[in-house]
């Protein structure tokens, strides 16, 4: 301590503090007049502050600033002055060392390898049940989230890989991806696929070049459009025929994802929200919308979407004069409907054949229009010739 009496600063004394703790403490100096006294900091480290107003020194240090810190403070008053140097000792774990392809291995075998630290620093990896508040997310994920943060300066990237038990899980992992999540951007670093390492485990990995929460997940997958069969229909009127178009077979696949936290968005994409028609009529939008179609071949499109994807099928229907369209359930041909054609039928559903003696016997054995010949048709085939209907639905279509 250097003293040029009559000033004299209190001992402050050398001190220690762990790395990421707060290390705080008052200068005090006095004179024996009681004069004014100005107070100095020489040789602070990076991050540390010391407020000349309240005499405070303060200081966060991180783990790259393991080791001992040498501060000297310095008072002053008219002519006379004093001084003390302080060490600083900080504890701390410098887990990430100056090198190339560094590996830190945290709990549960994941880990971070980073391609060429610069500087030596911490690196920690912790797991939460929720993002941070607000954060947006357009992915399914797994409700496991990992924190991943460093003191440690590096260069180039970093490779991580997450171990993770997958119950639950196990119908996804194909599908499954590792995300970047940060200022509400949804990033995929994934390389390679998920690697199974034993019953219900294994690991994914990625490469990012700065850290913040990752998550394991499946992207908003489209909705899967189906617009039904190629069918022939009859011309009712001169304007052609009322058609009836079927969406009802379309699905999100992202509706069994039960277990997984859902987008946040407006919409969480797991439900198709939309369905709408083009063709000769123009656009119309339901699942089953009736429109008018003239006589001819006319190719009609479906796109739905569930806000965040949407998917396209498209379907063939042909409107034909009463006198093109066949008989329907006349499956032989003779212009009539009888038990000897809900004996083809039957035979046909069954496999033992695969056509029918008529040329459009398979246009005349879809009695419900839906493009596909089984037990429903055989069914409504045999109610017709017991009199029980008068009608097939695909009259009616």
């Amino acid at each position: 301590m250097e003293v040029n009496t009559p000033l004299r600063i209190e001992p402050i004394g050398d001190k220690k503090v762990e790395a990421g703790q707060l290390i705080e403490f008052t200068v005090v100096a006095f004179t024996e007049e009681g004069t004014d006294i100005e107070y100095f900091a020489y040789n602070l480290p990076e991050g540390a502050e010391f407020d000349t107003t309240t005499n405070t020194f303060r200081w966060i240090p991180n783990s790259s600033q393991a080791g001992v810190h040498t501060v000297t403070f310095k008072a002053k008053s008219g002519d006379y002055t004093a001084s003390e140097t302080v060490s600083i000792t900080v504890q701390g774990i410098a887990n990430t060392l100056p090198g190339e392809n560094v590996e830190v291995k945290f709990e549960e075998n994941s880990s971070v390898t980073f391609e060429n630290v610069t500087q030596a620093g911490e690196t920690k990896m912790s797991i939460h049940d929720k993002l941070p508040g607000g954060t947006s997310i357009n992915v399914n994920l797994i409700p496991i989230y990992y924190d991943i943060t460093t003191t440690a300066q590096f260069e180039g990237s970093a490779k991580i890989k997450i171990y993770f038990d997958i119950s639950g899980f196990e119908d996804f992992e194909e599908d499954l991806r590792l995300y970047q999540i940060k200022d509400g951007d949804v990033k995929d670093i994934t390389i390679g696929t998920f690697t199974p390492t034993g019953t219900n485990t294994g690991y994914i990995e990625g490469e990012v070049d700065h850290f913040c929460y990752f998550a394991v997940g499946i992207p908003n997958r489209p909705p899967v459009a189906d617009a039904g069969k190629d069918r022939v229909v009859k011309a009712t009127s001169p304007e052609g025929a009322e058609v009836l178009l079927d969406a009802s077979l379309s699905f999100d696949p992202d509706s069994e994802l039960k277990k997984f936290a859902a987008p946040n968005t407006p919409y969480d994409g797991r439900s198709i929200v939309r369905y709408k028609w083009y063709g000769i009529f123009g656009e119309v939008e339901g699942i089953s919308p009736k429109v008018t179609l003239p006589v001819g071949t006319w190719e009609i499109t479906l796109i739905v979407s569930d806000e965040l994807v949407n998917s396209s099928d498209k379907v063939t229907i042909t409107v034909k004069e009463e006198a093109e369209v066949p008989l329907y359930g006349d499956l032989n041909g003779d212009g009539e409907i009888d038990t000897v054609d809900l004996a083809l039928l039957g035979r046909f559903v069954l496999g033992i054949i695969n056509e029918f003696p008529s040329e459009n016997g398979e246009i005349a054995a879809d009695l419900n229009g839906d493009g596909i010949i089984d037990t429903i048709d055989y069914t409504l085939l045999k109610r017709y010739i017991l009199v029980i209907i008068d009608k097939f639905p695909v009259e009616n279509m």
